[in-house]
């Protein structure tokens, strides 16, 4: 039988260095081959190459890249080959509707007639809530991983043969996430899709992937079917990946005084034409403190108001009611340049928060010009000691965000917030597009700062893994409010909410055969 896509000898340099060195693999109808690697290992690398879009500069060489029809994915991208981008901030147009954007897919490829009708039905598919008035609305207006899931219905719209999924679930809360990788099995079953699944999420690849390969340094390095290889790799870089999965933190209780309280916020948001305003409540009435040194995580599904609160606590919203206070008194009362030292955020995409033209030491160099009193020669070694705090070479400081992984420029937000020595982080998701060894190196990162420093956090997140590591309480939020709160350890080992029961019963991971499990089966 001939494969679906068919990959022979693949190769990509981006001047002295080679992204993609050899690599060859082949996917059969309703097959998914999962691609797994730390940033920086050449993933996103070669989906770009198969689908044509390498950045400028790139070269590629391949005995042979072709589907079952003989066409390149490159020349029928779009139709019958489609791609689901990692980053939606910057794959959606901000200045379209989501509407138009969906539709525009299918008028390229298959006429004006039922573009709409077909946009609805994958919006409602891909569980967007409202999908009438999410046409309406710009990419802005949504949650990072409702973004995330239009993008996925719009790589769905012409119903293609071969779907390239870079991170298509990093944005995306556990319950959405397992809804959405059992559609994409169910489209597999019912069209036949070949897909090439990328992801750091190990409960997420055992979950889709018929076969795994494994990359380190552009290379494969072991390839097999998936639950052999995740019970038993033979590749040392392989184990190194398991073994990172994230760990229950050790249980602290916190008895210093609050750093930050918030008392009743309240906001809401008007969307839609002018005679059809909408009037949506993301916060209803939000309470909460964090304490000095404490780790506070706010755990739920996209949309229920985690992000709006993130950004009233930074000061880049208001809240039409309630107050937020800092070290005891009202943020409105704070000078704007020292809430911006002591309060620091971490924001989800950093495509969208690192200035593109901008190199890596430019970017680290203004905080620490706006908030230090170092010379240049003091801020130069600032920078390079950031860089290794998070993980990233000294080199790294002369690149652009555009030339570094999603992994790598997350990294590079998180040294930025560090840069000003502020007293509390607000994280929203700033482990999402990070492999499980970076994020690894990561939470013991933040962790060592918090013990050295007294540095109190605020750390949103749809990784309840990820939040049991790494906070001390946790809130769990639904639809614009707290249902329970309390010590991590009681809150995941015996949750008392239905929607904290479900967000626990949808947590992916692999049990000892190699196979994907969730608490609930």
């Amino acid at each position: 039988m001939t494969a679906l896509l068919t990959v022979d000898n693949l190769s990509v340099r981006i001047g002295a260095v080679e992204a993609v060195r050899g690599i060859s693999f082949a996917i059969e109808r309703g097959e998914t081959l999962a691609l797994v690697g730390e940033s920086g290992s050449g993933k996103s690398m070669t989906a770009l190459a198969l689908m044509g879009l390498l950045p400028r500069g790139a070269r590629m060489q391949a005995d042979r890249i072709a589907m079952a029809s003989g066409a390149a994915p490159a020349t029928v991208r779009g139709d019958r080959a489609a791609m689901i981008f990692q980053e939606p901030m910057t794959a959606l147009n901000p200045v379209y509707t989501i509407g138009d954007q969906l539709m525009a897919v299918w008028r390229r490829h298959k006429g004006p007639a039922g573009a709409r009708e077909r946009a609805l039905q994958l919006l409602d598919r891909v569980a967007v809530p409202d999908p009438v008035g999410r046409m309406e609305q710009y990419p802005h207006q949504m949650s990072g991983g409702q973004r995330q899931r239009v993008l996925i219905a719009m790589a769905l719209m012409c119903g293609p043969d071969i779907l390239i999924a870079d991170e298509p679930t990093t944005a995306l809360d556990v319950t959405t996430q397992l809804r959405l990788l059992d559609l994409l099995a169910e489209l597999q079953a019912d069209l036949g899709l070949g897909m090439l699944f990328i992801s750091h999420d190990l409960g997420a690849v055992a979950r889709v992937g018929h076969r795994v390969a494994v990359m380190k340094d552009g290379a494969v390095v072991e390839q097999g079917e998936t639950r052999r290889l995740l019970s038993a790799p033979s590749h040392p870089y392989t184990r190194r990946l398991i073994e990172s999965l994230p760990k229950p933190g050790e249980p602290r209780t916190i008895t210093e005084p609050p750093l930050l309280a918030a008392r009743d916020l309240r906001r809401s948001y008007r969307s839609g034409a002018l005679f059809q305003r909408r009037v949506l409540e993301a916060l209803k009435g939000v309470s909460l403190i964090v304490r000095r040194g404490e780790t506070l995580g706010i755990v739920g599904e996209s949309g229920c108001g985690k992000s709006t609160l993130s950004r009233i606590l930074i000061g880049l919203d208001d809240a039409d009611g309630g107050q937020v206070t800092f070290d005891g008194s009202p943020v409105e009362t704070m000078v704007p340049r020292e809430r911006a030292r002591r309060i620091q955020p971490v924001f989800q995409d950093p495509a969208g928060s690192l200035n593109p033209s901008w190199t890596v030491a430019r970017i680290l160099d203004l905080p620490l010009r706006l908030h230090t009193a170092l010379s240049r020669t003091e801020r130069r070694a600032r920078i390079e000691s950031l860089l290794r705090d998070v993980g990233l070479p000294s080199r790294a400081a002369n690149a652009r965000p555009r030339a570094l992984s999603g992994g790598q420029r997350q990294r590079v937000a998180i040294a930025r917030a560090l840069a000003a020595e502020p007293e509390l982080l607000v994280c929203d998701e700033p482990t999402s597009a990070l492999d499980v060894s970076v994020q690894a190196q990561i939470l013991e990162l933040l962790k060592r700062l918090r013990e050295e420093r007294g540095l109190s956090m605020v750390f949103v997140s749809h990784d309840l893994a990820v939040v049991e590591a790494l906070c001390d309480r946790v809130v769990i939020m639904d639809a614009g409010t707290i249902v329970e709160e309390g010590p991590a350890d009681r809150v995941f080992v015996a949750p008392q909410h239905p929607r904290t029961k479900a967000l626990k019963a949808a947590i992916l991971g692999i049990d000892a055969s190699g196979a994907s499990v969730t608490a609930a089966e």
